[in-house]
């Protein structure tokens, strides 16, 4: 028997057929693994951004419609036939023309406490502030035609629109396409909009969903406290865009991409929001348009292609919620349309970890209570006992200042003429005493974000608008109407708006003083001064604010100072509000010619006591001095 010819081709190596298979491995191996992860990525990015940069050309097409005459609201709305919407929260009407939402106002709110005329919020584009939404379809293809703002649809069957019977707009463009529209209104302020295309034009056709709103010019009330954000607002993928209005008369046209989100408008209290389907290639735009008289400011969203063969027909569905800054309505919709943050229409501001739970426990307590100014005085005493141990350790800080004063005195006119045992002589009462004079700057500076926190929910919350405290306050999201230079309507005189200081800001100047009363008054003479002026100054400021922030504020005073007083009764310091009850000489006061020293020893002393830790057997000498600015 012989052998294998290694020599003969048709003979091979076993080695050599373990090498080519192992080589084929490979090769399929490498093939997968650049096809799965090289290739069909790039070629997807390439699908991606063929249909972003598609989409970007659609947009460049998006419908405008501007009327160069304004007209008055009833002319304009006579201009065209419309849609009546009844729900139990609103009124208003759909234009046929354009097939737009630009007429709603809402049945609980009024724009006066005598309840006259209703709250309007959407207007049609030829009035003046006109504001509304709009849906509609674009394509890159021009020789489509498609709905515009010009376009009239028809009505097929009921045309009132009510949360029980919804109405559906017709429009044909004459070349096999069909569109209709069905909106439906739920019984708060939420428009849903199923929008389906059916084609029989013989060819395939491509179509992008788009969704607008609108405004022309800025609004006319916005508030002048720039406490709430107030005009084009978005959250778009995982960021929240709060854009003002003069942003976009200095970049008109700022655009974002992502799969999820909303874009519109917000007022202090009201909401227009537009809402294309979630988890799809989403673009948000924002963008000023100028003309000779007007700027229109426009929040559009365009949504992903949709191919519609020949025969057959596509929908989406698209939302619209315009009414009032409702958190607890926000948030339903929020789980219902699975459309992210919608709470973030209203402004919560930086401390939003704060300001969220606030909001909700002082609605909660409204609701049962039954009362938003019996809920604001519940609110704040349990916001009071929250921060009470901080508040202890401040108030016991400045009692034990205060006690200390005599010996304080005492100490300084021992070693007046030897400032490095003075020093020492005041860190070793200090230390004594267990008093730390910066005690009490901590724990306040610790409670001053929950103060803030809560001043932003009182002035952002709906439910404090138009609602009256016991009293002359009939509006406590306005502010006090009485003035002490009229003696509070005693004198048939009417003010000017400067000199408009009403009862609650002067019960506040009441409290305010008192509490600068109970405080350790300042050494420095400029800060004494300052001082002095602080409560002048809150109240003039405070005194156009809301009266529900005024009477928070007063109400929160006078709950410190009987937390003030208790604490400096426990430590054994007498109480005096006032000079006139107190004919002793303030043991904090000093001579004249003693405070400049003092000046110069203020930082020296705290020095000493933050070191407080240290050996106490190391040698003390004189800290350098800082220089004055």
């Amino acid at each position: 028997m012989t052998g294998p010819n290694w020599n003969n081709p048709k003979d091979m190596h076993p080695d050599d057929k373990k090498n080519l298979l192992v080589f084929f491995v490979i090769t399929i191996l490498l093939f997968f693994l650049f096809d799965n992860f090289i290739h069909k990525p790039q070629m997807a990015k390439l699908q991606v951004e063929k249909a972003r940069q598609a989409q970007l050309q659609a947009q460049k097409d998006l419908p405008e419609f501007q009327e160069a005459v304004e007209k008055s609201r009833t002319d304009a709305l006579s201009a065209s036939s419309r849609v009546t919407i009844d729900a139990p929260e609103l009124t208003g009407s759909l234009s046929l023309t354009g097939a737009r939402l630009d007429d709603l106002s809402f049945k609980n709110y009024f724009e006066t406490t005598e309840r006259e005329k209703m709250v309007t919020w959407l207007s049609p584009a030829s009035t003046k502030g006109g504001q509304y939404a709009e849906m509609g379809w674009i394509s890159n293809d021009t020789d489509v035609v498609l709905p515009s703002p010009t376009s009239v649809w028809s009505v097929e069957g009921n045309a009132t629109l009510t949360p029980d019977t919804p109405v559906k707009l017709v429009w044909e463009n004459g070349q096999g396409l069909r569109f209709e529209d069905v909106y439906k209104v739920d019984d708060h302020s939420l428009f849903t909009v199923e929008r389906t295309v059916s084609n029989t034009s013989g060819n395939e056709i491509t179509v992008y969903p788009y969704a607008v709103a609108a405004r022309k010019n800025r609004f006319e009330n916005m508030g002048r406290v720039f406490i709430a954000h107030e005009g084009p607002i978005g959250y778009v993928g995982d960021e929240l865009h709060e854009v003002r209005f003069k942003d976009l008369n200095e970049e008109p046209l700022q655009s974002y991409d992502a799969a999820t989100g909303w874009i519109g408008l917000t007022e202090k209290y009201w909401f227009l929001s537009v809402m294309m389907p979630q988890n799809q290639p989403t673009r948000f735009r924002y963008q000023a348009k100028f003309s000779q008289t007007d700027t229109t400011y426009q929040m559009d969203a365009t949504g992903a292609a949709i191919t519609i063969p020949d025969g057959e027909a596509r929908s989406v569905t698209s939302h619209i919620i315009a009414g009032p800054k409702k958190v607890r309505q926000l948030n339903a919709y929020e789980n219902d349309l699975g459309v992210p943050h919608l709470d973030l229409a209203v402004d919560f501001g930086m401390f939003y970890f704060l300001t969220r739970p606030f909001s909700t426990v002082l609605i909660f307590l409204g609701e049962k209570l039954g009362s938003f100014a019996l809920a604001i005085i519940v609110f704040t005493m349990m916001l009071r006992l929250a921060v009470f141990p901080l508040a202890n350790k401040s108030y016991r800080s400045f009692a034990r200042m205060r006690k200390l004063a005599p010996q304080m005195k005492e100490v300084r006119e021992t070693y007046k003429d030897d400032r490095v045992k003075m020093q020492q002589a005041i860190f070793e009462l200090y230390q004594k005493e267990q008093v730390n004079p910066m005690a009490g700057c901590l724990p306040m500076l610790l409670q001053i974000p929950i103060f803030f926190a809560l001043y932003k929910v009182l002035y952002n919350t709906i439910e404090m608008r138009h609602t009256p405290f016991y009293g002359w306050i009939e509006d406590m999201s306005a502010q006090d109407p009485t003035t002490i230079f009229n003696l509070f309507g005693l004198i048939p005189w009417d003010p000017p708006s400067a000199l408009m200081i009403g009862a609650w800001p002067c019960l506040m100047f009441v409290t305010l003083q008192i509490q600068q009363k109970l405080s350790p008054p300042a050494q420095d003479p400029m800060q004494r001064q300052m001082m002095f002026f602080f409560p002048f100054f809150i109240t003039l400021v405070l005194a156009k604010f809301p009266a529900g922030l005024v009477i928070y504020w007063t109400w929160s005073n006078c709950l410190s100072i009987i937390q003030q007083i208790v604490l400096m009764k426990q430590e054994g310091v007498d109480v005096h509000l006032f000079n006139i009850f107190n004919k002793k000489k303030d043991i904090f006061e000093v001579d004249p010619q003693e405070q400049q020293r003092l000046n110069e020893e203020g930082d020296e002393v705290i020095e000493h006591v933050s070191h407080e830790d240290e050996p106490q057997d190391k040698p003390v000498s004189a800290p350098k001095r800082k220089k004055k600015k």
